[in-house]
């Protein structure tokens, strides 16, 4: 997937890159979808991990948790 933004690229003298500038509107949005992409990774890691929970408790390598227990922990 190809990103489009208006940017604009800085050079020292030695003609090195070293800032990069895009309008702020852009910059918003690509904060906001950092974002939202944060979480999701998030998610997906802590499905995973239950997941991988799941699969210990069915070998009996890992107590069951009831939902009333979960629940009530503190």
């Amino acid at each position: 997937m190809q990103l489009k933004y208006n940017v604009q690229y800085l050079t020292n003298e030695n003609g090195t890159q070293t800032v990069v500038q895009l309008p702020l509107i852009e910059w918003k949005k690509l904060i906001k979808d950092y974002s939202k992409l944060r979480k999701l990774l998030i998610l997906k890691s802590d499905l995973k991990s239950s997941l991988s929970e799941i699969e210990e408790i069915k070998k009996g390598n890992h107590n069951e948790v009831t939902l009333l227990d979960f629940l009530n922990e503190n």
